[in-house]
């Protein structure tokens, strides 16, 4: 295992807005549902061709287990010396099978610290990265094989701005880059967030707000979120290689609601997910392909087919 101690500097990078990619323009139509054995503690979702989530969490000894295309799950056991607890608060899967978490450590004499860990696809090696004072509320791969975290400074200078601190860590855990950014509530923390890696891009569904990063780092665009009045609506987000971008929102109590972002106007349009049955997915989970993979209940998987 490698540690590395993480500065609490915080770099100040000029955000840059470039033209917005092509609209790719998608429908979807219900192809088949996968029962698994399991069902969902937390917001899991689909990468790489792999449903990612974790089980036992905010225990000394969480389970991360994948779930794939068949239904059939593999899990393995994370754990860190003298922990107490682990709480991990975002999950990624690589291209190549690494498994990225990002959380917080209570050791067993109640000392708090935070993580990026790396896990290699044979689930023998890992690696740790400390991240004090960040706390990494989610997680991702980029296609370059960069992990970014994004979350809040949990200690440190009030003249430094504390919240949505966007890191960048190579494989041997080196920081990239660090920026804050900014965003339209103020008052809204990172941690009820999607971050998700496509093709040639980054993107951070925050609730009100959706963003979109260069592999470098640098922001390319940003999108409201019409009719979003908590950043906890939103139940699901899903960034597809082609840059694809769907989301599931609560509705006031009914069927949620599934958006589909509009670059080319910089507006979202309702996507109906129906099933042969009549039923409706719950949320997105992400794509698997151009497939959109979402959740409809009790660990039952449902894919929707490009029209």
């Amino acid at each position: 295992m490698k540690l590395f101690l993480v500065g609490r500097s915080i770099v100040a990078v000029c955000i840059s807005i470039l033209p917005v990619f092509a609209q790719v323009k998608r429908e979807f139509v219900h192809g088949r549902d996968v029962d698994t054995p399991s069902t969902w503690r937390s917001i899991p979702h689909w990468e790489n061709g792999l449903l990612i989530n974790v089980d036992a969490n905010h225990t000394s000894g969480p389970v991360v287990f994948t779930i794939d295309r068949d239904g059939r799950r593999d899990e393995f056991l994370f754990t860190l010396p003298d922990s107490g607890r682990i709480d991990i608060f975002g999950w990624a899967l690589s291209q190549k099978g690494e498994v990225a978490l990002g959380g917080a450590i209570y050791s067993k004499d109640s000392r708090l610290s935070t993580f990026i860990a790396w896990i290699d696809p044979t689930r023998t090696q890992q690696t740790v990265i400390r991240t004090w004072p960040l706390r990494p509320a989610a997680v991702t791969f980029s296609p370059d094989g960069t992990v970014w975290a994004i979350g809040n400074l949990t200690e440190g200078d009030d003249s430094i701005p504390r919240k949505h601190v966007l890191k960048r860590f190579d494989i041997n855990g080196k920081v990239l880059s660090t920026k804050v950014i900014k965003v339209a509530d103020p008052h809204a923390t990172a941690d009820i967030t999607f971050l998700r890696g496509g093709k040639d891009r980054v993107g951070w569904f925050t609730g009100p707000e959706y963003l979109e990063f260069g592999l470098d780092g640098a922001e390319i665009s940003r999108y409201n979120v019409p009719g979003l009045s908590r950043a906890d609506d939103a139940t699901g987000f899903a960034l597809s290689q082609e840059g694809d971008v769907v989301v599931s929102l609560r509705n006031g109590g009914r069927e949620n609601r599934f958006l589909q972002l509009d670059r080319q106007h910089g507006t979202w349009a309702e996507v109906p997910l129906h099933k042969r049955d009549g039923g409706t997915s719950a949320l997105v989970l992400g794509f698997d392909g151009p497939t959109l993979v979402t959740d409809t209940a009790n660990g039952r998987i449902s894919f929707f087919d490009t029209k």
